[in-house]
């Protein structure tokens, strides 16, 4: 495999993440919403480094504000105890958090510039605060090569 082919293949995702009050919420047996995100996203996060070790993850955690939790890493042991130190506080702005995301991907496609770039979305609903348009800040993502999944 030649040397750009590798860098083409590693990819680096900003998982954005909901922590606002509403994901305090126990829909699911005993757990809440948070919890079972964690859960999930752990073993994404396990899954992706199996496959790819070279992959990275950054974590921004939004509710009234936007937190970057974890700069980008494949370190398998930091990205967990970021994912497993996330509370429930504040109210949910997508906007914010979205815009954080895309700081840290904006930087590193100046810095690196060829791996592949991705935000997920993580929420349990509507934005209720914010300033910064999610809508907006997703589209400046799609110009820059950004993928933004929910």
């Amino acid at each position: 495999m030649s040397d750009l082919v590798d860098v083409l293949d590693i990819e680096d995702t900003v998982l954005c993440i909901d922590v606002s009050r509403s994901m305090a919420r126990k829909d699911i047996a005993s757990k809440s919403r948070l919890e079972i995100v964690k859960d999930a996203l752990i073993d994404f996060i396990l899954a992706k480094l199996k496959i790819d070790k070279r992959d990275r993850f950054s974590i921004v955690a939004f509710s009234t504000n936007a937190e970057i939790k974890l700069k980008l890493t494949n370190n398998k042991g930091e990205i967990i105890e970021a994912i497993k130190s996330l509370k429930p506080k504040g109210i949910s702005g997508l906007g914010e958090g979205i815009a954080a995301s895309l700081n840290i991907l904006s930087h590193e496609i100046l810095q690196e510039g060829q791996n592949v770039n991705r935000i997920l979305v993580i929420s349990d609903g509507k934005a209720w605060l914010g300033t910064i348009d999610p809508i907006k800040k997703a589209e400046m993502a799609s110009q820059l090569g950004i993928i933004v999944d929910t």
